[in-house]
């Protein structure tokens, strides 16, 4: 924890409370944040195992399959080819029979033939060692069935690899939210400011933020038994609310370091509250950021957090923009998390 954290934030003037100590604020274990530091949301479902095959194999299997590793896509793939191709060469042997009418026996003597047919047919290699006999009405029609389910898988995964080689959750990573918030107090007024950046050089296209906060409202907690395998385990159930915080501008354009400004008042959320109530009542500031990216036009969104003991009073950020001898700026990202100490007009020792 930052050492600036060890003090209260209230609408009245600051007061110190140095008889607070780090450890008082049992730093919350990262499983238990909504969205984690990296931006990844830690939210589990629970549902039974019917409702899971229905809601994510039968109604949305294309984002299923988009959202799963590459491992298991071409696995998946890798196994379906297989058994489509293992799947007709047993149907070429079938009809590769002298007692089916206008079938004969051809050269397709081993599975290994029937094989190779299959793959040939399906993959449009044709090497032309075997073939179907023109008189053979039923391996025709297989021939036929297996052309048409080829096509529909092979344009089916050329647009799941096409999607998810193009989904911009890379150039998510290459925004970067300081370490710790800030409140800083300008002109008699407090703000809490979030400094974000953008590391590519072609900055990301009609960007927007947007500040929640999350929280366990008082008196929503609700415990209950549930049993299993002859054991009882105590299951404490809560209601979780959330506030959208005013931006002093929500639209954000990144060409250079932005500081993203929520102002304290008597219409925030966060006026008369001070960070021991925040943490009392588990709190969570969630900033997003979306935008589109230049090249493909596509959406993205990035994420971050913030616990109250995230959050450093009486601090604002250093300056992380620099002149370069060619008349230019440069940007010097190891700043970008760093702050100094700032005045507060009304502190109370």
């Amino acid at each position: 924890l930052h050492p600036a954290l060890a003090v209260g934030m209230s609408g009245e003037p600051l007061i110190r409370e140095e008889s607070w100590a780090m450890e008082d604020w049992g730093e919350r274990p990262d499983h238990q944040r909504l969205v984690s530091r990296t931006g990844g949301m830690q939210v589990k479902n629970k549902m039974s195992r019917r409702s899971m095959i229905r809601s994510y194999l039968w109604e949305d299997l294309f984002t299923t399959l988009t959202d799963s590793p590459w491992s298991r896509i071409l696995g998946i793939g890798s196994a379906l080819y297989l058994f489509l191709w293992t799947s007709f060469a047993l149907l070429y042997m079938i009809f590769n029979n002298e007692r089916i009418p206008g079938c004969k026996r051809s050269e397709i003597l081993t599975f290994t033939d029937a094989f190779l047919l299959s793959l040939d047919s399906q993959t449009t290699i044709g090497f032309g060692n075997y073939a179907i006999d023109s008189d053979c009405i039923p391996g025709i029609f297989v021939l036929v069935l297996q052309c048409l389910i080829s096509v529909t898988v092979d344009a089916a995964f050329v647009g799941l690899i096409f999607a998810k080689i193009s989904r911009p959750q890379t150039r998510a990573s290459t925004i970067v939210f300081s370490r710790f918030a800030c409140i800083k107090e300008e002109e008699g007024v407090r703000y809490l400011c979030i400094r974000v950046a953008d590391q590519r050089k072609h900055k990301l296209v009609e960007a927007h933020a947007r500040l929640l906060m999350y929280y366990v409202a008082e008196g929503s907690r609700e415990s209950s038994s549930a049993d299993g395998a002859g054991s009882s385990t105590n299951v404490d159930r809560i209601n979780i609310s959330v506030q959208e915080l005013t931006l002093e501008s929500a639209d954000v354009f990144l060409l250079l370091p932005y500081i993203i400004r929520h102002k304290i008042d008597e219409s925030s959320p966060l006026w008369e509250v001070t960070l021991r109530d925040l943490d009392r009542q588990r709190a969570e500031f969630v900033i997003l950021l979306e935008g589109s990216t230049a090249s493909t036009s596509q959406t993205l969104q990035a994420r971050q957090s913030y616990l109250p003991g995230e959050i450093i009073l009486g601090h604002d950020f250093e300056a992380c923009c620099e002149f370069t001898e060619e008349g230019g700026f440069r940007i010097d990202f190891d700043r970008i998390h760093s702050t100094r100490p700032s005045i507060f007009s009304a502190e109370v020792e």
